[in-house]
């Protein structure tokens, strides 16, 4: 009796770990849940390119609106408040952002370019539309919101694997390469830019507490 409780403690320290590696909290690339607080400007050090430089910019709870005309690009240097250190265990990079309307017909290009403070560049994104087959893998669309995924490159992995890692000003880029108005206008809200870990998948935390069951049921026939 004393060794099947020994072992029960096992399998919850396992699976308590378990549970403990897949709740790491993603981490706002701005500090918050949302990016909100990015109000690009056409001032120094920032800057707007082509369609968004003439863009409607604004906060709206749930992240920074953007209404325009056609492909365009702004750059956005952090301020030393929303400047975060990230954690050692961060390996991927998730962006969401959502079509306010309907996005149906739309495939559209989304890129990211995170410019880390030891000199590190990753560029992330790519083109989807909803209901496209063709979609990336790391794209996913729910309705109106795409959630973007993808691991971070080498050196922006290895300077995160420090614990040091800093993200100073990132380039964000949106096209709407064909539309129901081609190049025409859009709204869209960017949500989210998080710095995550990445989650096992479902089968392997299956595989783990299978073998922890056939462990345990060969303990009880010894």
């Amino acid at each position: 009796m004393k060794q099947q409780i020994k072992w029960l403690a096992v399998v919850a320290a396992v699976a308590s770990g378990l549970m403990a590696a897949n709740s790491l909290e993603a981490q706002g690339i701005t500090g918050g849940s949302s990016v909100n607080n990015v109000m690009p400007s056409n001032t120094s050090p920032d800057a707007e390119y082509r369609a968004m430089a003439s863009a409607s910019f604004s906060d709206v709870g749930t992240g920074l609106n953007i209404a325009a005309t056609g492909e365009g690009a702004f750059y956005y240097v952090l301020p030393g408040g929303q400047v975060q250190s990230f954690s050692a265990a961060d390996t991927e990079v998730v962006m969401t952002f959502t079509v306010n309307g309907s996005a149906a017909g739309w495939y559209m290009g989304s890129t990211l370019t995170l410019n880390g403070i030891n000199g590190d560049t990753g560029t992330y994104g790519g083109y989807s539309g909803p209901g496209n087959p063709g979609n990336p893998a790391q794209i996913t669309w729910n309705g109106s919101v795409c959630t973007e995924t993808y691991a971070l490159t080498g050196t922006q992995l290895s300077d995160t694997a420090t614990g040091g890692q800093h993200i100073y000003s990132i380039l964000y880029d949106f096209d709407p390469a064909t539309t129901t108005s081609s190049e025409g206008p859009y709204n869209i809200t960017l949500n989210s830019i998080n710095l995550t870990s990445a989650v096992p998948e479902p089968t392997t935390l299956t595989f783990a507490g299978l073998g922890i069951a056939g462990f345990l049921a060969v303990r009880r026939r010894k």
